[in-house]
């Protein structure tokens, strides 16, 4: 399963490649929404929480990983904005922890079905090491993040195998 910090790593190396190999292009992305203002039920949403997973060893059933933190995401006169920062610790290396921090974000879809709450969306995620205090940026992630029941949170990354879940506080 791949974590965070294998995230970053592929995702850099395909920043990368596509630099390299397409060094004279650019490339033009559109949204069909790019406002970023959207009506849901023409009310004003904020929810927040806490960043709560584990990764296991399903083998050895230890936790290989852990992240704990707070997200955000507020609705306002049709103006949509998520934030979230949490820490990545990783007991099985002796290293320090990274922080993670989540925003920037740009809704191209909403999707609303009973209670639960889906936004296909690009980010961008910033890594920093608590140690080296090194930041190191990844813009322009596609992500979908979705608040299941009113009581989760699950945040993932589209090219990825990894997502990061979480509780909900509150809605108001």
């Amino acid at each position: 399963m791949e974590n965070i910090d294998d995230f970053f790593e592929n995702m850099r190396q395909d920043m990368q490649s596509n630099i390299n190999t397409n060094s004279n292009s650019i490339n033009i992305q559109s949204s069909s929404q790019s406002t970023g203002a959207f009506n849901i039920d023409g009310h004003n949403l904020d929810y927040s929480g806490k960043i709560t997973t584990a990764e296991f060893n399903l083998n050895s059933g230890q936790i290989q990983r852990t992240y704990f933190g707070d997200w955000r995401l507020n609705i306002q006169n049709q103006k949509l904005n998520f934030a979230a920062s949490f820490t990545m610790n990783d007991p099985s290396k002796n290293i320090s922890p990274h922080e993670y921090k989540m925003d920037n974000v740009q809704v191209n879809s909403i999707q609303i079905t009973n209670d639960n709450l889906r936004l296909g969306m690009i980010l961008d995620i910033s890594r920093q090491s608590t140690s080296s205090g090194k930041i190191t940026t990844l813009n322009r992630i596609p992500t979908s993040l979705s608040l299941i029941g009113n009581k989760v949170l699950v945040v993932t990354f589209v090219n990825s195998a990894f997502s990061i879940t979480g509780t909900i506080n509150g809605k108001e």
